[in-house]
């Protein structure tokens, strides 16, 4: 039967054809990339057909796909890169209208953008060379020429064209930053570049030759300009007044006033303030405040900028002195304000911070309007602050000035500010933060232990350990607290060593050795997954509280599931669990059970299922019981992970007290834990006779009745409980249903369900008791009925969680009782009002019943259905095994055929295989293995694996992991990770252990996973484990 099997004959699939019609339809480019594509398709197939091996399908089918992908997803990154730029550019456009500045990060992140980008708009390129000028006063003239100039380059490599707009932003950038350089040679770059010239560039030039005193090449360029009829605008005179003042010509600067009269142009305050700033220059006070005095006398209100100007040149120029008279006239009028900042800055940048200072004290006439600090009415420095940090001043002159910011009443608190700024700059200023901290310690500041943080987080990206340390040293000196989570995000990790090395660590450091140090270090223990570490820290300090740390146990046992650890632990905190009216020891053990399984992500669960089945196990053989409330509980999250499987081992925790779980994970009460129904009866007579409100007696009747299963007596009571004219109550409604619905009663149970939709149209019914009513409604062939309600479940919805495991019974049940058809209606139904999705285990019941009843055409027939409507083929390996166990090779070659057509061959030749060892054939199943080209699909083999350690096939097991030894690509690990667990699971710790041994001949290198279940195997047999047991991974790294 396998000679045919190995015959497969793959074909050229058909999104080969479709990535050729996609290369005519876009072009040269990506036809060659898809040419390439397409050719090792060709050559793929032509292997094959001579036998050789053949690479996975997969890379070839979806070249097409891939490449569009690729495209679309490029396209998406380069529109969410371009969004990101536009609101950067917009924070610094909104910074300069707002201050007349912005900051060097600012600047950089654009420009960071735009290389990132690779291409930048002649506005873009345009905007980052003007903001290498005056509205960067943090950074020196010297710097911002060099930057421009880096910037200037850099747009050139990126295909920037460049106009004469760049050319003059350039030009201006220079004047601003007083960059010695050759108008002639600039001229002459323009021109190699086929720029011409215009007015603007010749009025800097002009600009540029005064800066340098060169008046002649000044006039030389103003000549030019008109012989071109270029008009001179009082620019071109501005700078003459400056020419001339920078070779001493006062005279000659004052008469260019004179010259502009004459012309017709009244000079503007930019030309007086231009005056003034010659003068100003030479220090010549006298003729400033004669010149200023003249303004004043032809009643024009002189702006601050003008004062603010002038000072700029005193301070620079070396006639400090003479600036606080001139402030005095500073009134901060409009947005005035802002621009004495800005010289602030600009004067601390060029060293001049005594002149910058006393423009800081005028900020104590202000007002505390918001308007004129915004967020700032108290501190109103902190730029100042900030940027003397920055400059990295020497602290003795930072001293100073906070001190006496602290005293002008214009900062509340500018040390703590001026660490802030130090620490915001990074690695670059630890030293000079430190030193900061020590000359706060020294004013008796309190340090805080959260000020070291940002350099224990540089330190531990540098991985120094010995830096952390010697941070933490420092803090203890400077009597800075420290604090949990300083200790177990930094301190901890950077002391290496065993448990009792870490502790004497911190105590020759001079920390306390507390109980709150100590269960921090257990939280950073436990956090790793070092469970052992912690339970010996908790025997030897009997103080601490291991429920304190409860959650990062749980956070470690899913790093390192070590069973064995976390049983000592556990038993050790319910030693000392002391039980109360609110919480006895099952509802502590449930609930930190609870926080375990609550750790455990979907991903994570397959990987620990093993391990909990030991974990429930060590329950049971130390008599650990959990409360059967929180069993409920659980069972819910294990079936939200994927872990169902999980519940039967679960089952055997529940306290008998509680009540005993049957197979189906539910849980029968005591009869000892029931009302006495006597009892209560005799109550009710009692409140008659009194005539008493009963009504409270009364419901707890029926909801005796109802748990007893006493359908009549409930009824009974129901009735007289409206008879007595009491308000309806949903839950007792709802507690009939399932009651008459479990005895049969069909027609009560719908009108009790009738009467709860009418009283309590927002009431949810659970899903049980749909269940049992849409069940004995299809017993009764009333499949119409079942079918509505189905339609009310979509329609009021339902108060289970858990709905597909609820229909999933109520198909099979149906499905088992003969009503094949209702049972498909059933399904369709459930499945297009999207109650649940469709899945193989929604689907099967209608299988399995076929089956049982032999009839394999029919069971084929769903199949197919199934997989044309909703891409499952329910219970495909269980027809093949009936169909192979009863020899019928037709029905085998139609199921094989149908496999083939919509899975491929390879998948269909996995079907045989498990099949085959499914149904003991082992031979045949290892011929298909063998066949030529075939791969390992980690996919297929792990679920096989994982059916044969939950249905306990051990000999199927051994065989897959035989006859796959040299399956190409084959994952050897996890299959015998697949059989440990089965043997482990049988209780056979041999051949657990022959399992590492053949895995060291196989040259199969265990996994840590591997290694830890075995160590955890071995343990719980009381054996040694003959290795190391793996050190944990930091997920967080990886």
């Amino acid at each position: 039967m396998a000679g045919f099997l190995r015959k497969s004959c793959l074909k050229v699939h058909p999104l080969l054809l479709q990535s050729l019609e996609f290369t005519i339809a876009n072009g040269h480019r990506r036809n060659v990339l898809l040419q390439a594509d397409v050719g090792l398709g060709l050559l793929q197939v032509k292997q094959h057909r001579l036998g050789l091996h053949i690479p996975t399908w997969n890379n070839l089918s979806c070249t097409t796909t891939a490449y569009c992908q690729q495209f679309l997803t490029r396209s998406s990154s380069t529109q969410k890169t371009e969004n990101e730029f536009r609101r950067i550019l917009k924070r610094l456009d909104d910074a300069v209208r707002a201050t007349g500045r912005i900051t060097h990060n600012q600047l950089m992140a654009v420009f960071s953008q735009v290389c990132d980008m690779k291409v930048a708009t002649p506005n873009q390129a345009l905007l980052l060379v003007r903001s290498c000028g005056s509205l960067l006063p943090e950074i020196t003239h010297e710097k911002r020429s060099k930057l421009v100039h880096e910037i200037w380059d850099r747009l050139s490599q990126l295909g920037t064209v460049y106009d004469v707009s760049h050319y003059n932003a350039l030009l201006r950038v220079y004047l601003q930053n007083e960059h010695k350089f050759l108008p002639q040679n600039f001229l002459a770059k323009m021109e190699a570049s086929g720029i011409e010239p215009n007015r603007v560039t010749y009025q800097r030039l002009i600009a540029a030759y005064c800066q340098m005193g060169d008046i002649e090449g000044a006039t030389k360029i103003l000549e030019f300009m008109k012989s071109k009829d270029l008009p001179v605008t009082e620019g071109v005179f501005n700078s003459l007044i400056e020419g001339h003042a920078k070779v001493g010509d006062m005279k000659s600067a004052r008469g260019i006033l004179d010259v502009m009269r004459k012309i017709g142009l009244e000079p503007s305050f930019e030309t007086h303030s231009t005056l003034l700033c010659a003068y100003a220059t030479n220090g010549d006070i006298q003729e400033i405040k004669s010149t200023l005095d003249e303004l004043k006398m032809i009643n024009q209100a002189i702006p601050d900028k003008v004062y603010l100007n002038i000072v700029d040149r005193l301070a620079c120029n070396g006639y400090e002195r003479e600036v606080s008279e001139i402030l005095e006239n500073v009134k901060f009028i409009g947005g005035s304000l802002q621009e004495a900042i800005n010289l602030i800055i600009s004067l601390l940048t060029k060293g001049h911070d005594k002149s910058a200072f006393v423009i800081v004290r005028l900020f104590t006439n202000l007002t505390n309007d918001v308007t004129v600090f915004p967020g700032q009415d108290i501190n109103r420095c902190n730029f100042f602050i900030d940027h003397i940090v920055q400059m990295k001043m020497p602290l003795d002159k930072v001293c100073m000035y906070m001190d006496e910011l602290k005293e002008l009443g214009l900062h509340q608190s500018p040390y703590i500010m001026g660490l802030q700024c130090s620490l915001r700059r990074g690695v670059e200023y630890k030293d000079y933060t430190l030193s900061m901290l020590e000359m706060m310690h020294k004013k008796e500041i309190p340090i805080k232990g959260i000020y070291f943080y940002p350099l224990m987080v540089f330190e531990a990206s540098q991985k120094n350990n010995q830096g952390i340390l010697n941070l933490l040293k420092a803090a203890v000196q400077m009597k800075a607290p420290i604090t949990n989570d300083m200790i177990k995000m930094y301190i901890l990790p950077a002391i290496e060593g065993s448990t009792d090395e870490i502790i004497q660590e911190l105590k020759e450091i001079g920390i306390d050795l507390d109980v709150t140090l100590l269960t921090a270090v257990c939280r950073q223990e436990a956090s790793k997954g070092n469970l052992a570490n912690v339970y010996q820290i908790v025997e030897d300090y009997p103080n601490i509280q291991v429920g304190l740390f409860r959650t990062n146990i749980c956070e470690g046992f899913v790093k390192n599931p070590d069973v064995h650890s976390l049983m000592k632990l556990w038993k050790y905190s319910l030693f000392h669990f002391e039980e109360s009216e609110s919480m006895s020891k099952p509802e502590y053990v449930g609930l930190i059970l609870m926080n375990l399984i609550d750790a455990i992500t979907e991903e994570d669960g397959l990987r620990l299922r093993p391990h909990l089945e030991l974990l429930f196990n060590s329950f049971v053989d130390d008599g650990i019981v959990i409360s059967a409330n929180k069993f409920r509980r659980i069972r819910t999250m294990l079936n939200q992970l994927k872990l169902g499987g999980l519940k039967t081992d679960l089952a055997m925790t529940v306290n008998p007290d509680d009540g005993i779980v049957t197979a189906t994970g539910r849980v029968n009460f005591s009869a000892k834990d029931l009302e006495n129904i006597e009892q209560l009866e005799s109550n009710l007579q009692e409140l008659k006779a009194k005539d008493g409100n009963y009504r409270p007696v009364l419901r707890r009747l029926i909801e005796a009745c109802c748990e007893t299963n006493k359908t009549e007596k409930a009824l009974n009571y129901k009735a007289e409980w409206d008879d007595a004219g009491y308000e309806p109550a949903a839950g007792i409604l709802s507690r009939l249903i399932g009651v008459c619905s479990l005895n049969s009663n069909q027609q009560e149970a719908l009108k009790l369900r009738k009467e709860l939709k009418a009283k309590f149209p927002e009431f949810k019914l659970d899903m049980v008791k749909y269940c049992l009513l849409i069940e004995g409604a299809v017993k009764e062939s009333k499949i119409e009925v079942a079918l509505d309600l189905i339609d009310d479940i979509r329609d009021y919805g339902t108060s289970t969680d858990n709905v597909e495991r609820r229909v999933f019974f109520l198909l099979q049940n149906v499905a088992k009782g003969g009503h094949l058809e209702e049972a498909k209606q059933l399904t369709h139904k459930f499945i297009d009002n999207n109650i649940v999705n469709s899945s193989n285990n929604v689907l099967r019941p209608v299988v399995t019943a076929l089956m049982n009843k032999r009839d394999m055409e029919n069971a084929l027939t769903w199949i197919q259905e199934c997989q044309a409507k909703y891409g499952f083929m329910p219970s495909f390996h269980d027809i093949l095994v009936h169909l192979i166990n009863d020899g019928d090779k037709d029905m085998l070659q139609k199921g094989m055929e149908f496999s083939s057509s919509h899975h491929g061959d390879i998948n269909m030749l996995y079907d045989m295989t498990f099949a085959f060892l499914t149904t003991g054939k082992f031979e045949e199943a290892k011929k298909i293995i063998d066949t030529p080209g075939m791969i390992a699909r980690p996919g297929r083999l792990h679920w096989y694996s994982e059916k044969c350690v939950a249905e306990r096939m051990q000999e199927q097991m051994e065989k897959l992991v035989e006859i796959t030894k040299d399956l190409y690509n084959c994952n050897r690990d996890n299959l015998y990770f697949c059989l440990l667990q089965l043997y482990a699971k049988n209780g056979d710790p041999d051949k657990c252990f022959q399992i590492w041994t053949d895995m060291q001949e196989e040259e199969v290198i265990p996994s840590d996973r591997t290694l830890r279940y075995l160590a955890n195997v071995l343990k719980s047999h009381g054996r040694p484990v003959p290795y190391e047991v793996p050190a944990i991974i930091e997920f967080a790294s990886q």
